[in-house]
């Protein structure tokens, strides 16, 4: 999910620089009057969800954690399972990647506004968000914020401890810094930033008391083990008063069997083609994981909505068609004389709908511009094989790629989908093939209502039933 950037952290940043004694190892400073400047607090009629911290009874004058949870890959927050015998609130999730770890706070006794790091990179201390896990994330390697590929995961510090030792400092920092405002930085957010969504799609704080929110997604380079993991908590003022700690069980419990096969896209053909049937049309996340449709209308299409036009992906399978010959993996005809083995049309123009074939940046270094260009609309969709048609086709389906970055679909052992299982598969049990294309800014999707019309062919140039689906941008 694509957030909008935080947009209040000077502001916090220059009034600490106003007290001394702001090192985050410094000693806790006692009670201060309130500063004048407090953040913006975002009410919602939505209710607060169940209690989700059980706190330390040490007294503190530090921040609060006034909401500590996870959220599903789109923002909406997840409801507890369970507790355990002491309160602590319990997270159960069919596998370890695939969700946000969300912690909200607020002004503690001390007064102070809650301070916005969640990184220190001279590793001198810890950074305002103090944050561990009780075992190893991902691959627990020892590296800190090793976010680039290949990546690494997070240590366990086990049990919870936020000592100023070099090995704890390092830990502490590794987890912490997985936190990220909507442009990337270490840094929590404020209200109008929020990464939760409601259910009437507004974001906004769960907590309608809280003044900073810390949005963490969770992927595959920092998954949950199976079993229980405890996920302790706590925050840093501007003036370095730390707060209680705060506590959740992450719980990663696999579903028994395999997910069944999604909704189906079922637009009927107005002829029984021979060629390849369209097993499965939709889209994932960022991370992997499959969005479910939010709607169907009168004739079956399914409707996928999305808070921004890029940022995840789509999605097609196949398989044999009555000719019972193999699915044709190409996606791209650099030749420019007929359509490619997958054939996609849009309603509307994607990204600035640019009629220049294929004009991936990535395909195109040094090219200019860098950032690449659209997919221009096909509205009614139009099968004739004329100029127009097959630039048209072969713009937008050379988007989707092969594990090496190829114009090919993708057989098993390489597909896209993140299953429930935490396992990478096809989301169709019949599917015989995969095809991908992650959608970024260069083919955003405009407001509004696109319509997505997709057909396969096979080895033997025959072309399967058309299949469609509707994306809908807020």
């Amino acid at each position: 999910m694509i957030r909008p950037g935080a947009r209040w952290s000077v502001g916090v940043v220059v009034l600490a620089s106003l007290f001394l004694g702001c090192n985050g190892d410094d000693e806790p400073i006692g009670l201060v009057s309130s500063p004048t400047w407090t953040p913006a607090v975002l009410t919602t009629p939505s209710p607060v969800p169940s209690p989700t911290a059980t706190t330390t009874p040490a007294p503190t004058i530090g921040p609060r954690v006034s909401y500590f949870a996870l959220a599903r890959a789109d923002g909406l927050v997840i409801e507890p399972s369970g507790t355990t015998a002491d309160g602590t609130p319990v997270y159960v999730r069919p596998s370890g990647a695939g969700f946000y770890i969300i912690v909200e706070g607020a002004p503690g006794p001390s007064g102070a506004p809650v301070g916005l790091s969640t990184f220190r990179e001279d590793l001198a201390g810890l950074p305002d968000l103090q944050i561990v896990a009780s075992r190893p994330l991902g691959d627990g390697s020892p590296a800190v914020c090793d976010m680039s590929p290949p990546g690494g995961g997070v240590p366990a510090v086990e049990p919870a401890a936020f000592s100023a030792t070099p090995e704890i400092i390092a830990a502490v920092n590794d987890l912490a810094c997985r936190f990220r405002d909507g442009e990337g930085k270490p840094l929590g957010v404020g209200p109008a930033d929020a990464c939760t969504m409601f259910p009437s799609g507004d974001f906004g704080f769960i907590n309608p008391g809280s003044t900073v929110q810390y949005c963490a997604q969770v992927s595959r380079l920092i998954a949950f083990p199976e079993g229980d993991t405890i996920l302790t908590v706590r925050l840093r003022d501007i003036l370095g008063n730390v707060g209680a700690e705060a506590k959740i069980v992450v719980r990663v419990q696999p579903a028994p069997t395999l997910p069944p096969s999604p909704t189906a896209t079922p637009t009927v053909p107005r002829r029984e083609e021979q060629g390849p049937v369209v097993t499965y049309l939709g889209l994932i996340r960022a991370d992997g994981t499959l969005v479910e449709p939010s709607d169907v209308t009168d004739d079956g299409v399914p409707v996928y909505v999305r808070r921004g036009g890029f940022g995840f992906g789509l999605v097609i399978e196949g398989k044999p068609g009555r000719s019972g010959k193999p699915v044709s993996p190409r996606t791209f005809q650099p030749d420019l004389i007929t359509f490619p083995d997958l054939q996609v049309w849009t309603s509307r123009d994607l990204g600035n709908g640019s009629p220049e074939v294929c004009d991936r940046a990535e395909a195109r270094p040094g090219a200019t511009p860098v950032a690449g260009g659209g997919v221009p609309a096909t509205n009614p969709v139009d099968f004739a094989l004329t100029p127009d048609n097959i630039a048209r086709v072969n713009d937008f389906a050379c988007r989707f790629r092969d594990g090496q970055d190829q114009p090919f679909g993708r057989f098993d052992g390489e597909q896209c989908i993140l299953l429930a299982s935490g396992d990478y598969g096809f989301a169709s049990n019949d599917a015989q093939i995969q095809f991908c294309a992650m959608v970024d800014a260069s083919i955003a999707f405009p407001t509004g209502e696109t319509l997505i019309t997709v057909r396969l062919r096979d080895v033997d140039g025959n072309v399967g039933p058309p299949r469609s689906m509707i994306v809908r941008v807020l």
